[in-house]
């Protein structure tokens, strides 16, 4: 599985209006992703891709 931190406002870009991208990426890849309810220290998400 690969780990990305990324800024707490492009999360919703990424993810999508209601998950859009994100369920397109695991459809069209196979991959798992999650993505970290709580922003760390530095205001940041992890995306984890499985």
């Amino acid at each position: 599985s690969k780990k990305l931190s990324v800024p707490a406002s492009v999360v919703s870009r990424i993810m999508g209006r209601g998950g859009c991208n994100i369920t397109a990426i695991q459809d069209v890849t196979g991959a798992h992703i999650d993505v970290d309810k709580q922003k760390d220290k530095n205001g940041e998400r992890m995306i984890t891709i499985r």
